[in-house]
Formats: structure tokens, C-alpha cells, sequence
């Protein structure tokens, strides 16, 4: 689906990967950080509009009440959809 986004998450600091916790937040869409159940490990997002996005994404081990800080941005830039450029919609006219 052309609507759709996820990123698959993954640590490799952990040996039991189905038991850390993920949160993350997409920086330009919601600022708030989404918090995944233990075994949860993928972002989704729909609907994003044409611009700049940063994904950040933070874990904590099965036994960890903190989050780990090794946070590592990545940068997201969705394009406009080809039907929306303007030179399409001028050749539309």
C-alpha cells in the first residue's frame, strides 16, 4: 500500500530480543513517543504527508526500567506524490 510506512525494529545488545520494550516517535508527525509492548518491534505510519521526518527510536532491556541512550536518528523524506507536482497539475489544466 502506497500509504503505508514501517520500519522493523532491532537491538543487538539484548539475548532475548522478544522480551525488550521499543519506543519511538516520528519528529515532524507526532512528537509524542509510542511506547510498544514487550515482542513489539515495528513503527508503522500512514498517511504522511510530502516533507522531512526524523525517526527516533529508544529501547529498554527485559529487566531495564530506563531507556537506553543510544538513540540514532534517521532522517525520512517522502516525496510529493508525482500527480501532485505542479507540473503535472499545470499539464492536467
Amino acid at each position: 500500500d502506497d500509504d503505508v510506512v514501517q520500519f522493523a525494529l532491532s537491538t543487538f545488545s539484548f539475548a532475548n530480543p522478544e522480551s525488550v520494550r521499543y519506543a519511538y516517535r516520528l519528529a515532524g508527525y507526532d512528537d509524542n513517543w509510542v511506547t510498544l509492548e514487550p515482542g513489539a518491534h515495528s513503527a508503522t505510519f500512514t498517511d504522511l504527508d510530502a516533507g522531512e521526518y526524523v525517526l527516533h527510536v529508544r529501547a529498554a532491556g527485559p529487566r531495564s526500567l530506563r531507556w537506553i541512550d543510544m538513540e540514532r536518528p534517521l532522517v525520512v523524506q517522502v516525496a510529493t506524490a508525482p500527480w501532485w507536482h505542479p507540473a503535472a497539475i499545470a499539464a492536467y489544466a
